[in-house]
């Protein structure tokens, strides 16, 4: 069966930066993820490895692996890797 595995790269964020997820597994595999339990996207495992990256992020991050398919071969995943996102912190004024 193929295989996906997946890790943040990054954590905890600032407001506004890039949350950045690296995927490893087999060769050539079709990665179905989630993120923020949004809808379902796919990305290719080129050479064993893929980089997801959501841009510009102002909450907190979650990607999900849904599947893996490789040829007529596929497997359910369940795995989830998640981001903290926090605030820019504000200047208040002075009296």
């Amino acid at each position: 069966l193929p295989t996906a595995n997946i890790s943040g790269d990054n954590g905890p964020l600032c407001a506004g930066d890039n949350a950045v997820f690296n995927l490893t597994g087999t060769a050539g595999a079709v990665v179905t993820y989630k993120v923020n339990s949004g809808s379902e996207q796919t990305i290719t495992l080129t050479g064993g490895i893929a980089t997801i990256t959501i841009n510009n992020v102002n909450e907190d991050q979650a990607l999900t692996l849904v599947s893996v398919t490789n040829g007529t071969c596929s497997q359910n995943l369940n795995s989830t890797s998640a981001i903290t996102v926090n605030p820019i912190p504000e200047i208040g004024s002075f009296n």
